[in-house]
């Protein structure tokens, strides 16, 4: 009885820690909508390299003068919709911190956001997906930034399109992403609040199986 009451428990665990993981969904009289990424430079950027960094993983991308990188949000869900985009000097990556192997992730994010990692620059967080009311869902425009050289930060992200309000102003990166960042609190809230239920109805069990195997 007991052995098979453990497959039960953490099946139960599993399914309700996903629940409450899942995102809630926007307020009435607004949409959810996908935002890709696009990044974009005229100047030979070749001494830096780039990464892009979330709770689930840090994976390097491509910019090159002339050519805009465009990163999908396909698969990009959970805490994992909301990136930040670093540029790190090539002289700085050290084999200690090697940012190609998985095995040194861990240490390799945190101390980017340590600051440990000689001339690293946090260049713009991004979300890939956004909430935006219904009347100015139709004038939205996908994000799009140049980066360039700076005299006093090394480099800079300037965003130049995108985000669009229906009078046709560049919104602000607060307002575009607070609504997204609400659902993202509200769902780890929630998952927390399920996987505390769920450890309990996993004791119960447990309890439940011994008292069995007692009689």
């Amino acid at each position: 009885m007991y052995r098979r009451t453990i497959p039960v428990v953490l099946l139960a665990m599993a399914v309700l820690f996903t629940a409450g993981r899942a995102d809630v969904p926007p307020e009435p009289g607004h949409s959810r909508i996908s935002a890709p990424l696009t990044i974009q430079t005229d100047q030979d950027l070749s001494d830096y390299r780039f990464f892009i960094e979330s709770p689930m993983r840090l994976e390097e991308i491509t910019i090159q003068k002339g050519d805009p990188t465009v990163i999908d949000p396909e698969g990009r869900a959970g805490a994992g919709r909301i990136v930040t985009l670093w540029a790190v000097p090539r002289k700085s990556i050290t084999d200690e911190l090697a940012f190609t192997d998985p095995s040194k992730l861990p240490g390799t994010d945190e101390a980017l956001r340590d600051g440990r990692i000689v001339g690293s620059i946090k260049l713009l967080t991004h979300s890939f997906q956004t909430t935006v009311s219904d009347e100015e869902r139709s004038a939205w425009e996908n994000p799009v930034y140049r980066v360039t050289r700076d005299d006093a930060k090394g480099l800079v992200a300037n965003r130049t399109g995108g985000q669009t309000t229906k009078a046709g102003q560049n919104a602000p990166a607060s307002a575009t992403t607070k609504s997204s960042d609400r659902s993202l609190q509200i769902a780890l809230a929630g998952g927390v609040v399920f996987l505390l239920a769920a450890v309990g109805l996993g004791l119960w069990f447990l309890r439940r199986a011994s008292k069995n195997q007692a009689v």
